[in-house]
């Protein structure tokens, strides 16, 4: 839906090629994270602690589906002391 969002804001301001520049803009962040988060997150020890850590606190498995499910972006997930940061480490 953003994609597309981006693809109309650039018919309308007649520069189709700032298309890939909107489109970076709106999603370049948080593919650089979700690929850094990746690495880490689908390890098998860390898989078991995320899911240990769900399993005893109902806000931790909400914020990790959110975040493996897309409905959140991760530069909002664990921007400074944010959501996830704050559940683990009060």
């Amino acid at each position: 839906m953003k994609g597309g969002r981006c693809a109309a804001q650039a018919i309308i301001a007649g520069d189709i090629l700032s298309y890939e520049e909107r489109w970076r803009a709106e999603y370049e962040d948080d593919l650089y994270l979700s690929a850094r988060f990746q690495k880490l997150f689908y390890r098998h020890r860390v898989l078991n602690w995320a899911i240990h850590l769900a399993r005893r606190r109902k806000e931790i498995g909400d914020i990790l589906a959110d975040a493996i499910l897309g409905r959140r972006p991760y530069k909002e997930i664990f921007r400074g002391r944010n959501l996830l940061k704050r559940l683990i480490f009060p």
